[in-house]
Formats: structure tokens, C-alpha cells, sequence
């Protein structure tokens, strides 16, 4: 089972406190404890909006019509919270995007061009800490066919599950074994477990290639340490100063 630091425990009890107050999940992007973990990007980050803009003007044809459905700024999950669904809204070029579509924009035309990878002909994504299913959702709409599977906590799962429905994901709690061709995803998850579960996760799948976002500290650890030694292209993303900065990792 997927263990917590104290930070993420006493934000589950409130995540908990809430849904079972509220019940229905259709309004979830409303709740304050969903905001507040955050489960989603809320934060409007420019330099997001900008490197999306660098993609739009890269695709033509049926590519950028994928794109755009992609980045399609959908009302699920705000059905009785309008003013929120409009307060998240993006103008990008002829569409409406938000703030967490473009932020996955960024993880997977990042990954590809650093990488020389295409998330596409993996066999197999495991993705630990999935949020709100939003970037597995991106994955899914640019054109991704095979084996999906989000390792979270039991807590968290009914959110993605719920987002996801139309999509055959997989959903888990305990580490899933190594599969050839997989590629594991990991954005500011793993670095704010404990070293234990880590270790767990990665002893059993053995991942060759990895999408990690990390940021430098988390509660008494230093993930600087932590990453050193893994191989991989590392870049920083410099306009999230939180927990002594953030960077990619991948591989």
C-alpha cells in the first residue's frame, strides 16, 4: 500500500472530511481540498502558455487538430461551480485551454524533444501520483492506444477514475511489475514519498525510461541527493520556486 509523509496525510484526512460531505464528484474541481493538495494545476504559469503557443505554430493538419481536442478546456468536473470553469479558461490562438492542459502540454512535448521518444509507441505507462487522471487524459486524447496504469492512494483514485471514465486505465495502490517498453511517469509524485515506497516501486517495474518532474527538497529529504545518481537529461523549470526548485528528469 502506497505510504504518505505527514504533509500529504493531513491532506488527505481534509480530502476525506470533504468528500465524504459531499458525495457526488462531479463539481471536485470546486472543493478547496482538491485546490488545495493541489490535485490540479490552478496556478497560471506564462511560461506554460508560451512553450504551447511553440507547439501550436510546430503542427499542422490532423496533428494540431489532435492537439487542439487535447487542450480542450472540458466543464467535467465543475457541473454546479460555473464561475470556477470560467475562472480557469485560457485563450490560446482559437481555443480555450486551462491552466492544467497546458502544463501537460509541456510535460509531454518536453519529454519527446529532449528525449527523442515518442510517448506513443510505449506499450505500457505507469504513472505514480496521477492527480486528477489530467495528464493521462492529454496522453489518451493525443493518440495513445496501449496499457495505462495510475498507482495513487485509495483516497485519491475515485477523482481519476471519475475524470477518466471514458478511458481504460488501470488503477492501483501497490507497486505493478516491470513490462518491457514502459514508460514511467512520476510528476512531483515520487519525490514527496518516502524512500521506502520508492524503492518498492522502482525495484518492481525496473523502468528504462522515466517522465519525473522533482523538486529539490520535500519535508526532511533532499531529492537532489535522492536523484543523483540517475541517469538522464535534467532540466530546470525555473518559474517554480517552491521546495528549492523544480526540474525535469527523464530518460
Amino acid at each position: 500500500m502506497l505510504h504518505l509523509h505527514s504533509e500529504w496525510e493531513q491532506a488527505v484526512n481534509y480530502l476525506k472530511s470533504q468528500h465524504n460531505f459531499f458525495k457526488n464528484l462531479s463539481s471536485f474541481r470546486g472543493w478547496d481540498s482538491v485546490v488545495r493538495i493541489p490535485l490540479y494545476e490552478v496556478i497560471f504559469y506564462k511560461e506554460y502558455l508560451n512553450y504551447a503557443e511553440e507547439i501550436f505554430n510546430s503542427l499542422r493538419g490532423n496533428d494540431l487538430e489532435t492537439w487542439k481536442f487535447s487542450m480542450y478546456h472540458s466543464p467535467q468536473g465543475y457541473l454546479s461551480d460555473i464561475s470556477r470553469f470560467n475562472d480557469h479558461k485560457i485563450s490560446l490562438f482559437d481555443i480555450i485551454t486551462n491552466p492544467y492542459n497546458i502544463k501537460s502540454n509541456h510535460h509531454y512535448f518536453k519529454y519527446q524533444s529532449l528525449t527523442g521518444k515518442n510517448i506513443l509507441e510505449f506499450d505500457h505507462i505507469v504513472e505514480l501520483g496521477g492527480g486528477c487522471g489530467d495528464f493521462a487524459k492529454f496522453v489518451f486524447n493525443m493518440g495513445y492506444k496501449n496499457e495505462y496504469t495510475i498507482i495513487d492512494i485509495p483516497e485519491i483514485i475515485p477523482f481519476q477514475k471519475y475524470n477518466l471514465s471514458e478511458y481504460n486505465v488501470n488503477f492501483t495502490s501497490s507497486p505493478v511489475n516491470y513490462k518491457p517498453n514502459t514508460l514511467f511517469i512520476s510528476t512531483w509524485g515520487i519525490s514527496e514519498c518516502p524512500l521506502l515506497w520508492r524503492k518498492e516501486v522502482l525495484d518492481k517495474l525496473s523502468p528504462e525510461s522515466y517522465l519525473i518532474t522533482y523538486q529539490s527538497f520535500f519535508e526532511d529529504m533532499s531529492n537532489e541527493t535522492y536523484f543523483q545518481n540517475f541517469k538522464g537529461i535534467r532540466e530546470n523549470i525555473p518559474w517554480i520556486p517552491w521546495d528549492g526548485g523544480s526540474k525535469y528528469l527523464l530518460n
